[in-house]
């Protein structure tokens, strides 16, 4: 932090680093830290791309960081709900040559229940509302909304950003960050995969006494999270 500081002084410029705090997650400007000498000649144009590509990265990352952890609370439509450490490096010349991003606490049980006012994960959200026609087919989720499920609800986001135009950029941000189209896909699948299993019920089997044990109700939102997840559903109901 002491050479960002460094850095910062030269440029003049504030540095922003998102901690997990509850506001909506600040841009590092990493534009200022690919020459904080000012001195651009020190720099041969294959390193500048390199930077640039890096910065590109790293800010690609916030999309998606916020897509899969950060919620509408009661008192912000943008809290984040884990903790984000980043770690830049730079070479001597002060070119930044490198990024690692660790998290941490993230607030798992959101998933399953959240406070009356608040939202589940934004992803939820991004993915019924931005995804097309096809990719709603393909995840057996056309015929459905946000209200239709047990960890979702329809409340809207209050600060005027859309659910649609967040899913664009998290898609975008995948791509940039070299997201492979299976890898994507199969992550939109574990998505879907959650949303129906929040709606799978239970019936009550005869084995060991009266209601003492149950099994996987044949319905269409099991078979969904099955074939989904790559699960047999006949193996589930046995």
């Amino acid at each position: 932090m002491k050479y960002l500081a460094v850095l910062s002084s030269k440029q003049q410029k504030k540095l922003e680093f998102d901690t997990g705090s509850s506001t909506p997650t600040s841009k590092v400007p990493l534009a200022t830290l690919s020459s904080p000498t000012g001195n651009e000649t020190i720099i041969s144009p294959k390193t500048k791309v390199k930077s640039a590509t890096l910065e590109m990265q790293v800010l690609q990352s916030n999309p998606i960081l916020e897509a899969f952890g950060n919620a509408r609370t009661i008192r912000n439509d943008n809290s984040s709900r884990f903790g984000k450490f980043i770690e830049i490096g730079f070479t001597d010349r002060g070119v930044l040559s490198g990024a690692q991003i660790d998290t941490y606490l993230l607030e798992k049980s959101r998933v399953l229940a959240q406070s009356e006012g608040e939202r589940n994960f934004h992803v939820f959200y991004l993915l019924l509302s931005g995804a097309d026609k096809d990719t709603l087919e393909a995840l057996d989720l056309s015929s459905y909304d946000a209200d239709d499920f047990a960890i979702t609800n329809n409340l809207k986001r209050r600060d005027g950003v859309k659910d649609s135009d967040c899913f664009d950029e998290m898609m975008e941000a995948f791509l940039h960050l070299d997201f492979s189209e299976a890898t994507t896909l199969s992550i939109l699948k574990l998505i879907a995969a959650i949303l129906h299993l929040s709606k799978v019920t239970f019936d009550v089997g005869n084995e060991g006494g009266e209601g003492e044990s149950s099994s996987v109700a044949s319905t269409p939102s099991a078979h969904s999270a099955c074939r989904l997840l790559g699960i047999s559903m006949e193996v589930r109901l046995d």
